[in-house]
């Protein structure tokens, strides 16, 4: 019966896995399972529910490819030494698992993508220091982000809670995460502005994806200190002003995206910008003054480019 097995790995077939696990639950030894694209099934009866499995999990990734109307795993309250937690695109029922955190003190990666999770988005009580990675993208959470959730999680490195339908504005608590490199706010409902102390204390941020909101101001306050950015994506908001000059201390930015936005001026003199002008500059529609002399800019202006108001155009 291989009772003593510790890593099992069943990626990549067409298996037909219960979300319960309940076939598993005599391998008291199972610390690893990893059964990405396969058939994960319901349960018929809910027996499952009140029994709890004899392995303590380490690490567990389960995705799928077909079905849904599953419900989250109930042995899953049994499990208290997770490190690594996938369950993706399984169409799974139900609200955020905050009792997951709350549990498993050791969790440093939970990936819940694209699993049809509603409701708030609420975080644990107490401060959950070890997790690393959350992905919680493409699902249906409601409601604010948590005033508090740069306390709460102070030591992630990425948080991606993109394509939901969250509202409400941008946590200043952001600004505690030190450690944070990659933050994808995108595809939501959320308003107001830009909170300063994000622009601040997030000194280690490289990728910062806030597109397809409703934000409105200026972009950056003057104390800008992202100058890790490589990728800034805030196309598709109400940004108004000017693009700061505080975004010439980012030497490694790759990708500026501000298109459909209301933005009046650009100017990045004198910087090291490379490559060809972006053909975004044409959604641009409120530009005055575009100043991006002085670089390393190849071709010419795009031939969609003719904003209404431009008063002035140095290249």
């Amino acid at each position: 019966h291989l009772t003593s097995i510790e890593e099992l790995y069943l990626s990549n077939n067409h298996f037909q896995i219960p979300i319960s696990l309940e076939p598993l639950f005599n391998h008291s030894r199972l610390k690893r399972l990893w059964a990405y694209n396969n058939e994960i099934k319901a349960e018929i009866t809910e027996s499952h529910s009140l029994t709890a499995p004899n392995f303590q999990l380490q690490s567990l990734l389960l995705s799928s490819g077909y079905g849904d109307g599953v419900t989250f795993p109930k042995f899953l309250y049994h499990q208290h030494d997770l490190e690594d937690v996938h369950l993706s695109h399984i169409k799974m029922n139900g609200k955020f698992p905050n009792w997951l955190l709350e549990n498993n003190a050791k969790l440093e990666t939970l990936f819940l993508i694209n699993d049809s999770i509603g409701g708030p988005f609420r975080l644990p009580i107490h401060p959950h220091r070890r997790l690393r990675f959350l992905d919680v993208s493409n699902n249906n959470f409601q409601g604010h982000i948590p005033v508090e959730i740069g306390d709460i999680l102070p030591s992630l490195f990425s948080f991606n809670i993109s394509t939901n339908a969250l509202h409400g504005s941008i946590p200043s608590s952001f600004g505690n995460m030190n450690f944070l490199r990659i933050l994808d706010l995108s595809s939501n409902q959320l308003t107001g502005e830009i909170p300063e102390r994000l622009a601040v204390g997030c000194v280690n941020l490289e990728f910062l994806a806030l597109s397809n909101n409703n934000l409105k101001g200026h972009m950056f306050c003057r104390n800008f200190n992202l100058a890790n950015l490589r990728q800034l994506q805030l196309e598709d908001n109400r940004f108004i002003g000017e693009i700061p000059q505080s975004l010439s201390k980012c030497s490694s930015l790759e990708g500026l995206y501000l298109n459909n936005n209301s933005l009046s001026d650009i100017t990045m003199p004198k910087n090291h910008l490379e490559g060809p002008i972006p053909v975004e500059f044409c959604q641009l529609y409120s530009l005055h003054i575009l100043d991006i002399s002085d670089n390393n800019i190849s071709g010419s202006l795009p031939s969609c480019f003719h904003p209404l108001y431009i008063k002035k155009v140095h290249l």
